[in-house]
């Protein structure tokens, strides 16, 4: 229908015509319209022009609980447009890649749940060893697609986990013998420098690489001495509560109730769910998928896991409000910005988060933190 007549209600006569152009032009602020300009995009110029269209758009329309569910999801699925329009750019210029290759992902983008202060994690997953010649054009590729998602918005990471890094260069080959040393020295330093690897997603190039990585890990991320390290790094981090049930907020803030959401919850949640979905086989990156995955023998009780992914839900809901409300990209939500029933929500959040913590350790290390 092109064109749909409305009628006065009262007399029946015509009072005016409703064009499907007319809803298109409403429909503009749509985020999904943004994705579609993104998907579009001719040259690195439109794409960085159209990406921050993404953004903008999530906080002009997100308003309720629902939206700010679905944003992380919107935000990491704009990022892979923009990363395989990227490479499709790069190759019309350069040619094809020499050998298969995987883009991978790691972190918020990989779960899905990116906000607008998340940076960008990836790496280069290659079929072989590469030459010289052939090393030279991943290295070209893997700096024009970072500096490119840099130019979009995603900004380049601090830690330096990046393609264009060349460590992050690796054949399937010499990331197995990689994941080997891990589980051989599983020390706390690192731990801290390997578990955002531990969630991966591939978002362009040959897929089946990835998925070969991962099923030679299953096992080898299944052996009990690596998974009781795993449960005393995240028992490491403790949530932001007193001995007496009081918030404890974080220092050096310019608003003095401020708790980083992200650190003392989120990211607790996310590690002691990576270790169940370890324990289990599972490959998925995201922390609901993984809740909603794990088989009946995990460990984590039906209830147990409804009421983590419920947290989760609900810590992230927080701070994307805190982040699009207050036009900031950092987690640290204030604690007078929530209602009564919100702060009585986060703390037993944040007691359920403990006793998750505590029972991974129980589990996995036998009760060693």
């Amino acid at each position: 229908i092109h064109h749909l007549p409305i009628l006065d209600a009262r007399t029946g006569k015509p009072y005016g015509m409703i064009t499907n152009t007319d809803i298109s032009r409403q429909q503009r602020a749509n985020v999904l319209f943004a994705i579609s300009d993104i998907s579009n995009s001719q040259n690195l110029e439109e794409l960085s022009s159209n990406a921050f269209q993404v953004p903008q758009y999530i906080a002009s329309t997100a308003k309720r609980a629902g939206d700010f569910d679905l944003a992380g999801k919107v935000l990491a699925q704009a990022t892979d447009i923009m990363t395989r329009k990227l490479i499709t750019f790069f190759q019309q210029e350069n040619g094809k890649a020499p050998m298969s290759f995987c883009w991978m992902v790691f972190g918020s983008q990989a779960r899905e749940d990116q906000t607008m202060g998340s940076d960008q994690d990836n790496a280069l997953l290659l079929a072989s060893p590469p030459n010289q010649k052939q090393a030279d054009y991943f290295e070209r590729l893997a700096a024009y697609v970072c500096e490119g998602l840099g130019q979009c918005g995603i900004k380049l990471c601090d830690g330096n986990i990046m393609a264009s890094n060349p460590t992050l260069r690796l054949s399937v080959e010499a990331a197995k013998k990689q994941s080997e040393r891990w589980v051989k020295s599983p020390t706390n330093e690192a731990i801290l420098n390997f578990n955002i690897f531990l969630d991966a997603r591939s978002v362009a190039g040959d897929n089946t690489l990835l998925k070969s990585l991962q099923e030679y890990r299953k096992p080898i991320f299944k052996q009990p001495m690596f998974l009781a390290a795993l449960a005393r790094n995240a028992n490491e981090g403790s949530v932001p509560l007193s001995m007496f049930q009081k918030f404890v907020y974080a220092k050096g803030q310019s608003h003095k109730d401020s708790i980083d959401i992200k650190k003392s919850a989120v990211a607790i949640i996310n590690n002691v769910v990576r270790l169940y979905a370890l324990a289990s086989g599972l490959s998925l990156p995201s922390t609901v998928a993984r809740l909603n995955n794990l088989p009946t023998d995990s460990g984590l009780s039906p209830k147990d896991r409804t009421n983590l992914r419920d947290i989760w839900m609900f810590l992230n809901r927080l701070r994307w409000r805190h982040q699009l409300t207050n036009n900031v990209d950092d987690n640290f939500v204030r604690i007078s910005d929530l209602s009564s029933m919100e702060k009585h929500q986060l703390k037993a959040a944040f007691q359920a988060i403990h006793r998750a913590q505590q029972a991974v350790v129980l589990r996995f290390s036998g009760g060693i933190g």
